[in-house]
């Protein structure tokens, strides 16, 4: 009879200590050999100890099975700091379910990743103006809207947006952003003083001039120019500070014939930063940029001052010519384009005292003259192209110094160092528009070592190869 307790006590321990059939018993988790259930919870191997072993797609840990199943609520997604909501269509956690849920860093709610982002459109924003520059949503507070159909009667406000004249003369130091819907204003805007503003016209095309005189510093997004549309600046007086104009996504389209020859945008002197933008000339005696300045001892003034032009990533089609430097003005142009300037017109031209650099760009037919004498720009890692020419000609004449270039047809090697001298760059189909560099280009990993330049003018990174190509373009 002792015998028989014994063995029924026995038994039952080693049934206390079993696990269910098929699953692993433990004592420690470095006894749990299967990778899938690698966790040990009162003696037998699971999948999960608590939602910390799980993960966004499976986030939940079942108490009654120890594993992994999706979520019910946001509060099963407590263990991942950045998707703190329940997705209840796929049990997954995931950032946001709506754009109000997003941080103002990163406003809008992706539709396919369910995860906050930067906005990339006016549209993704409820005040309808994106800041792409920063990906943020500008706030309707500081909106001024107007309306191509918009009058002086109408509020200004998104749902009543109003006459564009009025929009610009109800901004000040809180509402300091106009937004232009989509469609054409032929109404000329006159600006004075030192207010900054902030256009955002994606859409919206000018045909006639918005001029600044005075101090202030305008920036223009993604707005388009057309026919005698286009910009002009001068400060309030001479010597006075100077106005600026900061362009982005900004396009001209200039078939004017004004009397004094359709300029896209004419400087007196200003600042001008043009990133993006794209300028296409076609008026008789037309220029995208007219930059000129003050001269020392002529009306009033008491030292030369000149436009500072600098230029990124832009696209210059046609002029006569299509930057005219003058009075001391001072152009930096990176990653860009010139072409189809007029015959018997340089793309670039410059009087005596203009001086500059070009760096990364291509730049095609008579690409520029800036007078002989002496040295006063500086060209790097950039193609001067003319395919017009006898073969006979120089691309290039006046007072400049290359390095790290490429010229042809050239015959007079010029100043500077390291250049390729009257060999074909090997663009693609330039009579066609296309100027990116093909296979065997002597432009590709050709460009100065010690370059920093980050971008092409596409966007695409830099280098792309062993070292940074000649040209506006990334071989790739």
């Amino acid at each position: 009879m002792r015998w028989s307790i014994v063995v029924a006590v026995g038994l039952f321990a080693a049934c206390a200590n079993s696990s269910k059939s098929g699953e692993q018993s433990c004592s420690t988790a470095d006894q749990c050999t299967d990778a899938t259930k690698p966790y040990c919870v009162m003696g037998t191997c699971v999948a999960c100890d608590g939602p910390s072993a799980c993960t966004p797609e499976l986030p939940r840990c079942a108490p009654e099975t120890q594993s992994c199943v999706t979520c019910t609520a946001d509060p099963d997604c407590s263990a991942y700091p950045a998707m703190t909501h329940c997705n209840s269509a796929t049990g997954a956690c995931v950032g946001c379910l709506a754009s109000s849920q997003c941080a103002a860093d990163a406003p809008v709610c992706d539709a396919m990743t369910k995860m906050c982002r930067a906005c990339t459109a006016d549209t993704e924003c409820d005040s309808g103006v994106c800041d792409l520059a920063g990906g943020t949503c500008v706030t309707e507070s500081s909106v001024v809207y107007a309306s191509p159909s918009g009058t002086q009667n109408n509020a200004c406000t998104k749902l009543d947006a109003c006459a564009l004249g009025k929009a610009f003369m109800l901004v000040g130091a809180t509402k300091n952003i106009v937004k232009m819907a989509s469609g054409t204003y032929p109404t000329t805007i006159a600006l004075t003083g030192s207010q900054p503003i902030t256009v955002y016209g994606a859409g919206a095309t000018m045909t006639s001039t918005l001029a600044i005189t005075g101090s202030a510093t305008i920036k223009i997004r993604d707005l388009s120019f057309l026919g005698d549309g286009g910009l002009y600046c001068v400060p309030a007086s001479v010597g006075a500070p100077m106005p600026t104009f900061d362009l982005d996504r900004v396009s001209f389209d200039t078939t004017g014939t004004t009397s004094s020859g359709p300029f896209a945008i004419q400087a007196n002197p200003c600042t001008l930063d043009i990133k993006r933008s794209k300028f296409k000339i076609t008026g008789s005696g037309g220029e995208a940029i007219y930059a000129s300045g003050e001269l020392a001892n002529s009306n009033g003034a008491t030292a030369n001052r000149g436009t500072a032009v600098s230029v990124d990533r832009s696209w210059f089609e046609g002029g006569e010519p299509a930057i005219s430097l003058g009075n001391s003005s001072v152009l930096h142009m990176t990653n860009s384009l010139t072409f189809g300037s007029t015959p018997m017109y340089a793309a670039i031209g410059s009087d005596p005292s203009g001086t500059g650099t070009i760096d990364f760009s291509t730049l095609l037919d008579w690409s520029w003259y800036s007078g002989n004498g002496p040295v006063r720009f500086v060209v790097t890692n950039s193609i001067f192209y003319n395919p017009r020419i006898l073969t006979t000609a120089n691309t290039f004449t006046g007072g400049a110094e290359f390095h790290y270039s490429l010229l042809f047809p050239q015959h007079t090697g010029p100043l500077g160092t390291n250049n390729m001298v009257g060999i074909d760059p090997m663009l693609a189909d330039p009579a066609n528009q296309d100027f990116h560099l093909v296979t065997g280009s002597p432009a590709i990993d050709a460009g100065d070592p010690g370059a920093t330049a980050p971008l092409d003018y596409e966007g695409t990174v830099r280098p792309q190869g062993a070292r940074r190509d000649i040209g506006a373009f990334e071989y790739r």
